[in-house]
């Protein structure tokens, strides 16, 4: 018994955290960089089937993930949150909010922004908030329950390659405030 629990634990562990020759990271993002490449792991495949993503095409584009915020905590449908920063250079990008039965359902019909459609503040940054609540600007809904993760897809870029990506910070994740 304890052998089954030690590899079941083990399994689990390799299929949501990943293993550090497959998974890059940065702050609270994660992105198989091969995980439709032909040397992708067995672990790496299964971890995208598991969660029911396509990963994008290999040397095309890059998809990271982050449920947390950047100080580790999940994102929480009681907290409202701000994505900003340089996003890193794509020919498009795109970030799409996701709840545990997929995208959030919502009557302003915001699922996602991209390059094209998010409004850029003067130095050029990008800031996207995230909430239950209407906020001002570029805001993405979030469910009334839950936790949520966040998607970044970056198409047609020069971190396809593993030496550009190791020197590449993705958008902070900042908590501003929660309901309690």
């Amino acid at each position: 018994m304890v052998a089954l629990a030690t590899g079941l634990a083990s399994a689990n562990f390799a299929l949501e955290r990943g293993f550090g020759f497959q998974k890059k990271a940065s702050g609270p993002w994660a992105g198989w960089i091969h995980a439709t490449a032909p040397v992708a792991d067995p672990y790496t495949k299964a971890h995208f089937s598991r969660n029911g993503v396509l990963p994008p095409p290999p040397l095309e584009s890059l998809l990271f993930q982050a449920t947390t915020d950047d100080t580790g905590e999940p994102l929480s449908a009681d907290c409202t949150y701000r994505v900003s920063g340089a996003f890193p250079p794509a020919r498009r990008w795109t970030l799409t909010l996701y709840s545990a039965g997929g995208l959030v359902a919502n009557p302003a019909n915001r699922y996602a922004f991209s390059n094209e459609t998010v409004v850029y503040e003067p130095d050029g940054a990008a800031t996207v908030m995230l909430g239950a609540d209407p906020l001002p600007g570029n805001w993405l809904p979030m469910a009334r329950i839950g936790n949520h993760a966040l998607a970044l897809a970056l198409y047609d870029t020069p971190l396809a390659t593993e030496a550009f990506l190791s020197d590449t910070t993705l958008p902070a994740i900042i908590r501003i405030g929660c309901r309690r």
